[in-house]
């Protein structure tokens, strides 16, 4: 990981981490890697997003880059269009992050994040200094598309969903406000939309989280919904609530997707962070599927993917990659996805995630100051949990401790200034115990 490059792209606070001077060299550098071509570009509805967007804009353009416009639209909604075009894309969003913070991701012509190795050429770029320049009369002049109906006939197209539903759906102000509910709605017997507003004020907040959605909850219980679905700021992540108005926890969610994937295979791959509940090696061995574990981030997630030509992948996080419609995690395909296993079995979402294997999982955040500070914060840590003598250590991403009876990962955030502690057993007093030997 570099400097400015954390798990998923760039994110700062804008004016801080992230300014517009900072934008325009990040154009600049791509424009100089790529050094000929077509760049496709969206944004989230984040009120810093259009000035950021315009600064890249100029620094591509003035690498000899053309650049298409798409506006406003959902993360997946951009990779699709990068492959599409057979572009190279950028999406500017922090995602889950609080509105004050933006950021910059960049997309392959295939649909998939750009690789750890691709984003340190691009640092390397702006801390040179070393931009492309074109005369005057070779500056590229950029142009506006429209790709949103082709990625809702795309992703329409990946399902099979026979039944219709009574439908509850949060958008939480994001990029999926708009096309969610048009895709949603080909498939509900009712739709019933909160939080669809896109003027870059985000009252529920960004993070689709169990605290942050209780008036989904409640909208599934009055309007007496099937299932509620729930959105990010960019549409990359999905939150599900079942029929009585309960969350389900992310790892759930990550199983029933997974086990819609595994159905009449055997022997398949799949790609989960290292961070992941014990439940989803549980259910894979009913499918005789390998687990392969990967750093945390959508991006190693997708990398490793492609080098085990896996049959899906997934974070606890709420990201989802479905390798066979495209490598680009994807909330409102997600959601399609969900629809698709419901119809198949033919039951209630209770009722699926009471069949899971249960397993206690603990997520706690310890916030630091500074990147120096968050450092030191794990560095503590890491040989604290050494000291607890586990029966392996893994140093996949941050420093995981197994036991007999339960494992913890401590693990500096790539995103935010947090260092981020996972604990997990079977029993809930010993993933307590656990927790406190290491806070």
């Amino acid at each position: 990981m570099g400097t400015l490059f954390g798990t998923s792209g760039i994110r700062g606070i804008f004016g801080k981490e992230l300014n517009l001077d900072l934008a325009l060299k990040i154009g600049k550098a791509i424009g100089t890697y790529l050094n000929k071509g077509e760049v496709v570009i969206a944004h989230d509805p984040r009120t810093s997003s259009l000035a950021i967007e315009n600064c890249i804009i100029s620094g591509l353009e003035s690498a000899g880059i053309s650049v298409v416009r798409t506006g406003m639209i959902p993360t997946p909604t951009l990779a699709f269009a990068a492959r599409k075009l057979n572009s190279v894309g950028i999406m500017i969003t922090a995602s889950h992050n609080p509105a004050e913070y933006n950021g910059v991701k960049i997309w392959n012509s295939d649909g998939s994040a750009f690789t750890s190795e691709q984003e340190d050429e691009i640092e390397k770029i702006i801390f040179s200094g070393e931009f492309k320049k074109v005369p005057w009369n070779l500056i590229a002049k950029s142009r506006s598309g429209d790709f949103s109906e082709d990625y809702i006939q795309f992703v329409t197209g990946t399902v099979a969903i026979p039944n219709r539903f009574k439908i509850a759906l949060d958008c939480g102000n994001g990029a999926c406000s708009i096309i969610s509910p048009l895709v949603l709605e080909e498939f509900a017997e009712n739709l019933k939309t909160i939080f669809t507003e896109t003027n870059g004020i985000f009252p529920r907040g960004l993070e689709p989280s169990k605290e942050n959605l209780i008036k989904l909850s409640q909208l599934v219980r009055k309007e007496k919904a099937d299932l509620g679905f729930a959105h990010d700021g960019d549409g990359d992540r999905l939150a599900l609530i079942d029929e009585k108005g309960n969350f389900v926890s992310r790892d759930d969610l990550l199983a029933l997707l997974m086990k819609n994937e595994l159905e009449g295979t055997s022997g398949a791959k799949i790609v989960v962070p290292i961070d992941t509940s014990k439940l989803i090696e549980d259910v894979a061995a009913d499918y005789s599927a390998h687990v392969i574990y990967s750093k945390v981030g959508d991006v190693s997630v997708a990398q490793k993917l492609k080098e085990h030509s896996g049959t899906f992948g997934g974070e606890p996080s709420g990201c989802f990659i479905f390798p066979k419609a495209h490598m680009c995690p994807d909330g409102i395909l997600s959601a399609l996805k969900i629809l698709e296993f419901l119809s198949t079995e033919g039951r209630k979402v209770s009722e699926l995630v009471a069949e899971l294997p249960k397993y206690h999982t603990i997520r706690e955040v310890i916030k630091v100051r500074s990147e120096s500070e968050k450092s030191k914060t794990y560095s503590k840590l890491s040989k604290k949990l050494k000291g607890l003598r586990p029966q392996k250590v893994s140093s996949i991403d941050g420093t995981r401790a197994d036991f007999s009876d339960g494992w913890i990962l401590v693990r500096p955030s790539g995103t935010e200034p947090k260092v981020r502690i996972t604990v997990e057993s079977r029993d809930l007093m010993r993933a307590k115990e656990l927790l406190k030997k290491i806070i």
